[in-house]
């Protein structure tokens, strides 16, 4: 084979790639705020999540389930639903322990199939359908047990908003008419007030006609029909309506339109007056964010849109509203920013958020977090780098921390990245701490090793091999460390006025400070015979950390019998 060829072939052996496992370091305040927990098996938007009562919450992002157990702050697989219901679906509650699931979105289907899952056995029966297909509706457990769905949205139908509204009666695990709402709607709320009737409010009416409406009108469970009440102050689409602990409703945020700008406007409605008034305004616009109520009677609203449909920013900004002030005030940013995700309280007052457009992830609000964890340091592990002169080599490594609470922990490490590190080994130590004093330390090598270097010694004299012509050749690679050598290249004699030429190749594994090579050579024409001969030979190598080095030498050598 030609020099060249062999050349080509052997620098692809150059290139070589590495890898550095993560190496982690803990180590230890009380404080409002975000801490991160497991994270959810499968990720998902506008999906159901239902507060056990064991304490748990079990989230349906889609066909499967998980529970969070807020004891080990992760989350684990449970059972499957019947069908895959997508998304836009509801899931509550019912007095017997088990979870109503209804209708859902599946790709370019609304769905009006339901089923009954047992958190307990972790399995699910079909129950009656719907009379209607719809997603984005509503699901509000009532006083009597029984369950009122409301309006929603029927995919590829020209004005697919609904009005109509159905009650599942667990009693014989079925589905009825009742009366139909005044205006259809899609992203709307429906909120049980503490007489029992069930406020319903805003939503989109059409999606041809983008504002989001301020209509709002009562169902009455006794008479099951629904009854105009006065309007909001603004028209809002997926905005929240939270049921304070003095009876009245928050009523927050949202989209005006389909699509449309978000709002910050919040209002509260007074089920003795039948009126909407305005509150303080939210820190932020924001609408397909979630708003739970806290141990102690305030308001945290998460997260959410600064637009609609997903044309504005995800907000990873949180606020607490105090119903006796009437006002917002901003608290501590989620680590991940997220809308149209799920938000369940935890045993104790906290508030668990998952999924949304932050795919998997989840974390846990309190408003007085433990903070006892040191933050996690990950290092590209111990590094081996080839000097690039005689004082060393200049070293870029990526270090990083994060912490379960601190967005940010302070991180440092010495000698710093893009230092010249000395040849022989360097200890690199990180140190980082978070916002409540907790310190971890984590530490790697970097070994600065000199560039790599082989020498080659010939054998003057080599054996013919008279049964094929050929003849072997023999010598030595010397080299600083252990590498692999390819030795490779012609063996030319001049026969009678005619050139006999052949190609070599061998590997050797070298070690210090030398190792002994052979190789035969057989000539493409003819025969070698005793005499002068001119060996053209190249030993190539290239380490671990990809230094390589290349001898290459003409020599003059005499062929010779056993």
């Amino acid at each position: 084979m030609p020099l060249t060829r062999w050349i080509s072939v052997l620098a692809a052996l150059t290139t070589l790639m590495f890898s550095h496992l993560a190496v982690v370091a803990e180590a230890a305040t009380a404080q409002a705020g975000w801490s991160r927990t497991g994270d959810m098996a499968t990720g998902g938007m506008s999906f159901p999540a239902i507060e056990l009562p064991s304490g748990q919450v079990l989230m349906a992002p889609g066909r499967t389930t998980e529970v969070f157990d807020p004891t080990t702050a992760t989350f684990s697989r449970a059972g499957s639903l019947t069908v895959d219901r997508g998304w836009a679906f509801s899931g509550t509650l019912l007095h017997n322990g088990k979870i109503l699931f209804a209708g859902g979105q599946a790709g370019d289907t609304s769905l009006a199939s339901a089923e009954l899952y047992d958190p307990v056995t972790g399995t699910s029966t079909p129950t009656g359908d719907m009379s209607a297909a719809r997603s984005f509706h509503t699901a509000t457990l009532l006083a009597d047990g029984r369950v009122l769905i409301t309006g929603g949205h029927r995919f590829n139908f020209r004005n697919s908003a609904l009005a109509s509204a159905e009650i599942y009666d667990p009693a014989t695990r079925s589905f009825a008419p009742t009366g139909d709402m005044n205006i259809s709607r899609q992203d709307h709320t429906a909120t049980l007030l503490v007489d029992g009737r069930v406020l319903v409010a805003g939503g989109y009416n059409d999606l041809d006609d983008p504002p989001a409406q301020a209509t709002a009108e009562l169902f009455d469970p006794d008479s099951g029909t629904f009854a105009p009440t006065a309007s909001m102050t603004a028209g809002r689409g997926n905005h929240t309506a939270t049921k304070l602990r003095n009876g009245m409703v928050l009523i927050a945020g949202g989209h005006s339109g389909h699509p449309g700008a978000s709002v910050a406007s919040a209002e509260l409605y007074d089920p003795a007056t039948g009126l909407f008034a305005p509150t303080g305004d939210m820190s932020d616009s924001r609408g397909s964010h979630t708003a739970t109520v806290l141990s102690n009677g305030t308001v945290l609203l998460a997260g959410g849109f600064t637009a609609f449909p997903y044309t504005g920013s995800t907000l990873a900004s949180a606020e607490i509203y105090e119903p006796s002030t009437g006002t917002f005030t901003s608290t501590a940013n989620m680590h991940t920013a997220r809308g149209r995700h799920a938000a369940a309280s935890l045993p104790g007052g906290d508030v668990l958020v998952a999924g949304g457009e932050s795919g998997e992830r989840a974390e846990v609000y309190s408003s007085a977090v433990s903070d006892t964890r040191a933050p996690t340091i990950t290092t590209p592990g111990d590094m081996t780098i080839t000097a690039t002169d005689a004082e060393g080599a200049l070293v870029s490594y990526a270090a990083s921390a994060t912490d379960n609470i601190d967005p940010d922990p302070d991180l440092s490490c010495e000698p710093l990245s893009q230092s010249t590190f000395p040849l022989g080994v360097t200890t690199v130590t990180c140190t980082a701490i978070d916002n409540s004093g907790n310190q971890a330390t984590a530490s790697f090598t970097i070994t600065v090793l000199r560039p790599l270097d082989i020498g080659m010694e010939i054998n003057p004299w080599s054996l013919l091999t008279p049964k094929t012509g050929g003849a072997i050749l023999s010598g030595s690679i010397t080299c600083d460390r252990n590498t692999h050598v390819y030795v490779f290249g012609d063996l030319t004699q001049t026969v009678t006025s005619a050139q006999v030429t052949g190609p070599f190749y061998t590997e050797i594994d070298c070690s210090p400070p030398r190792t002994s090579w052979h190789a035969t050579v057989t000539p493409t024409t003819r025969r070698y015979v005793t005499g002068d001969a001119t060996l053209s030979i190249t030993a190539y190598a290239c380490d671990q950390q990809g230094s390589c080095d290349r001898e290459e030498h003409n020599h003059a050598i005499r062929l010779r019998n056993n």
